[in-house]
C-alpha cells in the first residue's frame, strides 16, 4: 500500500496541440519503445526494461538506468536507487518478451553489472520475503522505545546474571558513579526501588548498553498499542488487497506467517520504520501528522499526499477523516515513539528492498504543475 510517490516536474506553458499523458502511460510508452528497439536490434535510447537482481535474491522489474555507481530502477510503482555494488546483475526482457508472444520463446542475454563474474541467477522472483526476527531483537527494540523521561512504565522485568557476574544494579551503580553530574537519585533508585523502577533508570543512564541482561516479560506500552491500535489498519489497508503480502508482493512485502505472532508484529514495525518514499517517512518520528502511512490511508480528497492511484483503480481509504478516532490514534501512538530512532542493536536484517534509497523528486509535491503518479496499495 505505501509506495513511493511519482511527481511530475512543473511546466511553464503547454501547446495546445499537445496531449497529455499520465506517467503510467509515460511508462507504458517507454516499454514499447524498448520492445521495439529490441526487435529491430536498434539500441534503444531510453532506458531499459529489464530484472534487476539483487544479492539477496530479491528480483526487481521496470526501466533501468545506470547513473555513475546507481542503478536507478523506474517502475509502475515509482523510483527506487541501489549502489551498484548491491545489484547482480540486470536481465533484459523487453525483446525476448516480445519475441515470445510471437514465435517460439527466446532466452534473454544478460547484461554484466559491476558484479560481472557474480553467482547465477536466484531461480526465485518477487520480493525476497523478510525474515522472522528473534526473542532477542524483539526484547532491545522494546527497550529501545520505552519512554524513560516519565513515570516509569509498570512493566514485568528481570536481571540476568551468571555466576561470576555482579548484580546488573551494581554494575550501573559503578557507572552512574563516574558519571559527570548524574541525577541523584539514580543510584538510590537501584538500591532500593521495584524493578521496573530500576529498569528506567538503567536504560535512562545506560541506554541499551545493558539489555542483553534484562528480560521483559509481557508487552510494552508502545507494542500493546502497536498491535491493538495500529496494525489491524496496516492488515487492513496494506495486507488485505494482497499488494503487500506473498511472492506477487510490490514495493515492500509484509511478512509470512501467522499475524498473531511476535515475529509477525515487530518485523512489520521495522519494515514501516525503515522504509521512506520520495514524499518522507513511512512513520515521521518528528512530524507525526507527515507520516506518509497515515497520508496514504486517509481518503484522497482529505490527505495532503494521497495514496497514488494503481493498476486496479484507486485504494480504499481506511480513514474518512482526520477527525477518524482511528486516524488520531494512529498519530497518537506515532507521537509515542522515541524522538530518535534508537540504535537496537540488532542481529536481524531486513531485505534489501527495505533499505533502497528513493530516487530524487523532480518537484515538489506542492510545486505548481506537479502531478500524482501511478503506485500501489
Amino acid at each position: 500500500m505505501i509506495p513511493a510517490q511519482v511527481i511530475a516536474a512543473p511546466r511553464a506553458s503547454r501547446d495546445e496541440s499537445e496531449i497529455e499523458m499520465s506517467p503510467a502511460c509515460h511508462r507504458i510508452l517507454r516499454r514499447a519503445i524498448c520492445i521495439a528497439a529490441g526487435l529491430l536490434g536498434i539500441a534503444p535510447v531510453v532506458a531499459d526494461y529489464a530484472d534487476v537482481v539483487l544479492h539477496d535474491g530479491t528480483i526487481l522489474r521496470g526501466d533501468v538506468e545506470q547513473q555513475g555507481g546507481i542503478v536507478v530502477l523506474h517502475t509502475l510503482v515509482g523510483d527506487v536507487r541501489f549502489p551498484a555494488d548491491r545489484v547482480i546483475r540486470i536481465l533484459p526482457i523487453a525483446a525476448s518478451s516480445a519475441l515470445s508472444a510471437a514465435s517460439a520463446p527466446a532466452t534473454p542475454t544478460p547484461t554484466s553489472t559491476p558484479a560481472e563474474n557474480a553467482a547465477s541467477e536466484p531461480a526465485s522472483t518477487g520480493l525476497t520475503p523478510p525474515p522472522k526476527i528473534t526473542p532477542r531483537d524483539i526484547n532491545r527494540i522494546r527497550l529501545g522505545e520505552m519512554d524513560v523521561q516519565g513515570e516509569p512504565e509498570r512493566v514485568r522485568v528481570t536481571f540476568t546474571r551468571r555466576d561470576d557476574q555482579p548484580l546488573l544494579e551494581d554494575v550501573v551503580s559503578a557507572e552512574i558513579a563516574a558519571m559527570e553530574a548524574p541525577d541523584p537519585r539514580w543510584r538510590e533508585t537501584l538500591a532500593r526501588g521495584r524493578p521496573h523502577e530500576k529498569l528506567a533508570v538503567i536504560l535512562a543512564a545506560t541506554g541499551l548498553k545493558h539489555a542483553d541482561r534484562i528480560e521483559l516479560r509481557g508487552e510494552t506500552r508502545v507494542f500493546d498499542r502497536f498491535r491493538k491500535r495500529v496494525l489491524p489498519y496496516v492488515n487492513k489497508g496494506c495486507a488485505r488487497a494482497g499488494c503487500h503480502i506473498g511472492p506477487e508482493a510490490r514495493v515492500f512485502r509484509l511478512p509470512d506467517g501467522s499475524r498473531a505472532s511476535d515475529s509477525y508484529a515487530f518485523v512489520t514495525f521495522l519494515i514501516l520504520d525503515s522504509l521512506r518514499t520520495r514524499d518522507g517517512f513511512l512513520i515521521d518520528r518528528e512530524f507525526p501528522a507527515h507520516s506518509i502511512l497515515a497520508q496514504f490511508m486517509l481518503a484522497r480528497d482529505v490527505a495532503e499526499v494521497p495514496h497514488p492511484e494503481v493498476e486496479r483503480g484507486r485504494v480504499a481509504p481506511v480513514f474518512h477523516s482526520r477527525r477518524d478516532r482511528r486516524y488520531e490514534e494512529l498519530i497518537d501512538w506515532i507521537a509515542s515513539l522515541r524522538d530518535q530512532r534508537p540504535d537496537y542493536g540488532l542481529e536481524y536484517r531486513l531485505p534489501e528492498w527495505a533499505t533502497a534509497e528513493p530516487a530524487a523528486a523532480e518537484a515538489s509535491p506542492n510545486a505548481e504543475g506537479a502531478t500524482a503518479g501511478d503506485g500501489p496499495e
